[in-house]
C-alpha cells in the first residue's frame, strides 16, 4: 500500500524528464512562434507594398521574442534567476550549480519528502513561466488583454523556478519590516 511520502518520492524522479519534455516542447513552440512572425512580417510587407501603408511591426516582434523566449529557455531563465535573485558576482551566470547544492543540501537536512515538494514547486513553476509568455505573446494581438495575468503567471513561474531564493527574499523583506515598525 503506498503512502503519501512515497507517492511524493516517485513524483519527484520524474521531474526531471517532465521537465527536459517541456523544454523540448517549448523549442518547438518557439519555432513555429518564429515562423508565424516571419509569415506575418511578410503579410505587412506585401500589405505596404500594394498600398502604401501598414499595421504596425508590434505584433510579429513579439511573435519573434516570444520564439527566442522559448528556444532559449534554460539561457533566459538562468539570466532571470540572476537578475530577479542578483548575486555579488557576475561569474554567477556560469555557474548553474547553486541550486542543486542548496536541493541536496535541503535532502540532507530534511527528507525525501521536502525534496520531492520542492521538486514539484520547480516544475509547475516551469509551467507557469511558460504559460506566462504564451499569454504574454496572445497579448499582442489587438483585443485580446491578456497581458496582465500573463505577467503574473510569468513572475509567478520564475519565483516557483527559484522557491529557494524566493524564500530568502520574503525572509529579508519581513525581517525589514520587522524592524523598520519599530
Amino acid at each position: 500500500m503506498s503512502t503519501l511520502n512515497s507517492i511524493i518520492e516517485n513524483l519527484a524522479l520524474s521531474v526531471d524528464p517532465m521537465m527536459k519534455m517541456i523544454s523540448g516542447f517549448c523549442y518547438v513552440i518557439g519555432v513555429n512562434l518564429l515562423w508565424v512572425a516571419l509569415k506575418k512580417v511578410n503579410k505587412i510587407g506585401d500589405f505596404r507594398a500594394r498600398c502604401g501603408v501598414g499595421s504596425p511591426l508590434f505584433v510579429p516582434v513579439t511573435y519573434m521574442m516570444g520564439g527566442l523566449v522559448f528556444i532559449y529557455l534554460p539561457s533566459f531563465l538562468e539570466v532571470a534567476r540572476n537578475t530577479f535573485f542578483g548575486v555579488s558576482s557576475p561569474m554567477a551566470y556560469a555557474d548553474g550549480s547553486a541550486i542543486s547544492i542548496w536541493l541536496s543540501d535541503l535532502k540532507d537536512k530534511y527528507g525525501n519528502i521536502v525534496y520531492g515538494i520542492m521538486r514539484l514547486v520547480n516544475l509547475a513553476g516551469l509551467v507557469w513561466f511558460v504559460r506566462g509568455v504564451a499569454l504574454l505573446v496572445q497579448a499582442s494581438e489587438p483585443g485580446i488583454q491578456h497581458g496582465p495575468k500573463g505577467l503574473a503567471f510569468m513572475l509567478a513561474g520564475i519565483f516557483a523556478l527559484n522557491v529557494e531564493y524566493s524564500e530568502k527574499l520574503v525572509a529579508s523583506l519581513m525581517d525589514f519590516i520587522t524592524k523598520a515598525s519599530l
